[in-house]
């Protein structure tokens, strides 16, 4: 389990993100001024995106909670970060994004700056 509990983590939280993402675009533009509250309520709702994004971001959340009792705060922060990675290349993969160069780096830096911290865990 203290293999596929972050593995789970990372999987439903990009899952989450990218079904928000598609969720997001097919709901009208509502805001949440006095009186758009009930619709926009119902539009999230119907949503089978945004309700896939909910279950998913669940399901992060119970494995998430299993590793913080499973781990030491500091690496099970350190895991969940892994998710942002998972992330920018989720969208790059999947929804096709547009990532620039200086983004690239930028990604890099958190990568390198991840897997710097993850070889002092033991020390």
């Amino acid at each position: 389990m203290r293999i596929l509990t972050p593995i789970i983590f990372i999987f439903t939280t990009v899952l989450a993100n990218l079904a928000m993402k598609k969720g997001v675009g097919l709901v009208p533009s509502l805001t949440a001024d006095k009186g758009h509250w009930p619709a926009m309520i119902w539009a999230v709702c119907t949503n089978a995106y945004l309700i896939a994004g909910m279950v998913s971001y669940a399901v992060a959340l119970v494995a998430y909670l299993l590793m913080l009792r499973a781990l030491e705060l500091n690496l099970a922060t350190l895991i969940a970060s892994l998710n942002f990675i998972a992330v920018i290349i989720a969208s790059s993969l999947i929804l096709h994004e547009r990532i620039s160069a200086m983004r690239w780096v930028g990604f890099a830096v958190v990568a390198l700056g991840i897997f710097i911290v993850a070889r002092t865990i033991d020390q």
